[in-house]
């Protein structure tokens, strides 16, 4: 749309144009996540943390860890990892150079800020993640908050201008109404004076009083 624009050149926008980026990046990641499944399937193990001086378990956790091979595994989350990262940085430059092109809801300045808010979330949690992969209580907290942040950053930017804008149009609409009711109701200056000099006529031949 911006590259047509610039060349004063008229273009119509399909679903299937809005639906090829998302099918294409859907089955990346469902081509990588089924060869992970089965080239590297993970395993639930108990993990011996802490024995005390007779060799008495202290203290163990439960994961999920990769029996087969380990280097796969790697190989898989940096596969996975790039395919979405990559996804991202490109809607961030779209975003960038669509950033002054007017719409109703102003949808362009609330998608700039959804994925600036998901790159951020990303370039510090996915570290910190690094970081506290040793402690599962750490990683379950962080991880848990990486994900409600990226949920909150792509469902209020979009929804909440819409509600916003649908209750500003609805009160619009009931100005608007009000408006012509009163205008309706109140009678034109030829009325008025018609009234006014032909009253007790009127008045008489309508039976009133």
């Amino acid at each position: 749309v911006y590259t047509n624009a610039m060349k004063c050149r008229r273009v119509t926008i399909r679903a299937r144009d809005v639906l090829l980026p998302f099918a294409i990046l859907m089955v990346l990641n469902m081509i990588i996540l089924i060869t992970w499944t089965i080239v590297a399937p993970l395993q639930w193990e108990r993990v011996i943390v802490e024995e005390d001086a007779f060799g008495q378990l202290v203290e163990s956790r439960g994961t999920c860890i990769v029996a087969v091979n380990n280097h796969a595994e790697m190989t898989f989350l940096f596969s996975l990892g790039a395919v979405n990262v990559a996804a991202l940085l490109f809607s961030n430059y779209q975003s960038y150079r669509a950033r002054s092109l007017p719409s109703e809801f102003n949808e362009t300045f609330y998608l700039a800020m959804t994925n600036l808010i998901i790159l951020e979330g990303l370039l510090l949690g996915v570290p910190i993640l690094f970081v506290v992969g040793d402690d599962p209580t750490s990683f379950m907290l962080i991880r848990s908050l990486l994900v409600s942040i990226i949920c909150v950053a792509v469902l209020l930017p979009i929804f909440v201008p819409k509600f916003t804008h649908a209750k500003d149009e609805k009160a619009k609409r009931h100005v608007a109404n009000a408006s012509s009711d009163i205008n309706v109701a109140r009678p034109s200056s030829g009325a008025s004076n018609l009234a006014s000099t032909d009253g007790v006529t009127t008045g008489a031949r309508d039976g009133v009083t």
